[in-house]
């Protein structure tokens, strides 16, 4: 989750007027991978209001990750 709102932190933050709100979030973990540790990415891409992210490191795919956004 915190890589998640590093990366795209409006997501994350207080609701304001004007952002939408998460309606789904739901991530799949895969393989251990710690905060901090070496040889992590961290891929994102946004389809309309929804993000999809995936998280890899040394093993391959840690982490499959996507927040749907509200209008």
């Amino acid at each position: 989750m915190k890589w998640i709102c590093d990366a795209i932190p409006e997501i994350c933050k207080p609701r304001s007027t004007g952002r939408p709100e998460i309606r789904e979030f739901e991530i799949n973990y895969l393989n251990e991978t710690k905060y901090g540790d070496q040889n992590t990415e961290l891929f994102h891409k946004k389809v309309g209001n929804d993000f999809y992210f995936q998280l890899t490191n040394s093993k391959g795919v840690s982490v499959n990750a996507k927040v749907l956004l509200g209008l």
